[in-house]
């Protein structure tokens, strides 16, 4: 299946293959947050998800842009359920403040409920 670009699984991939992306995409997630992904390596992301393999990461997702749009796949669909539900929620309205929260609150609402620093609590849902 194709998400974002990025094979999350398909013909001829395992489980065991999916798992290790899976471990990477949190790894990835949790260093590019409290470093910036400009910053971290292939290297310090398998290090981070437990793989001694360093060239896996590369394997895996080709590119760190790959790597960082499948970050994004993994939010894209709560994400989009909460955006449908707020255009459902302005229905005919031609109020530009109401549109503007539809096209920007599901993503701010979606990062301000997650932990992803060490030490970090989630806040709360709005």
């Amino acid at each position: 299946m194709w998400a974002w670009g990025v094979v999350l699984s398909g013909a001829g991939g395992s489980a065991r293959a999916g798992v290790t992306r899976g471990q990477f995409l949190a790894a990835a997630e949790r260093l590019f947050a409290g470093r910036g992904a400009n910053v971290v390596s292939n290297r310090q992301v398998s290090d981070a998800a437990g793989q001694s393999n360093n060239a896996a990461v590369l394997y895996h997702f080709g590119t760190k842009t790959y790597l960082v749009r499948g970050i994004a796949g993994t939010h894209a669909a709560e994400v989009g359920q909460h955006r449908e539900r707020l255009v459902a929620s302005a229905g005919d309205s031609t109020e530009y403040p109401g549109w503007m929260a539809c096209l920007v609150r599901p993503l701010t609402d979606h990062l301000a409920t997650l932990a992803v620093l060490p030490g970090t609590p989630a806040a709360a849902p709005r």
